[in-house]
């Protein structure tokens, strides 16, 4: 893991857990990256995914995307996602 000083950039999740986000606010408390959750599990999107990208984007903000995995229960479910 790198090792933390000020040319690190500063970086945030977010899913709709937060609500509507001030991404103006975010920008000016120095955060440069936001993370945004896009899914999980097989077929759940986030419901503020697009609104989220939309508006960290608007402000310049540096954007990721996450899929929030859940716990496979045997090897057969495994082999199945795989192979999706």
């Amino acid at each position: 893991m790198q090792s933390r000083n000020s040319s690190n950039y500063k970086g945030i999740d977010v899913s709709h857990w937060l609500g509507n986000i001030d991404y103006k606010s975010v920008l000016e408390s120095g955060v440069d990256i936001v993370y945004i959750k896009a899914s999980e599990g097989k077929s759940y999107i986030d419901p503020m995914l697009h609104t989220n990208y939309i508006n960290a984007k608007s402000q310049g903000l540096l954007i990721g995307f996450y899929h929030f995995l859940e716990q496979v229960v045997n090897q057969m479910q495994l082999q199945k996602l795989i192979i999706l």
